[in-house]
């Protein structure tokens, strides 16, 4: 068995990993996402579910009930 050599990250590769991680924490650069697909990656249910759901007035956004198309970004309070 050959034994594994352990090397330094390059520094271009360090850079692109700060960069990338920067991108995901800073909210403000989040584009507005459509509800049904926003619940259904935060695993509640299915993405046809979510707007069934929708449909039925199951869901509010900023204390409002949403309607099917409705965007939202991490600032919006969804329930």
């Amino acid at each position: 068995a050959r034994k594994l050599v352990v090397r330094n990250p390059n520094q271009k590769i360090m850079e692109r990993a700060r960069d990338w991680k920067e991108r995901r924490s800073d909210l403000s650069r989040m584009e507005p996402e459509r509800l049904q697909k926003v619940l259904a990656a935060s695993g509640v249910g299915s993405r046809r579910e979510m707007e069934e759901w929708i449909n039925n007035g199951w869901v509010t956004v900023n204390g409002k009930t949403a309607q099917l198309g409705d965007k939202v970004t991490p600032d919006d309070h969804v329930t």
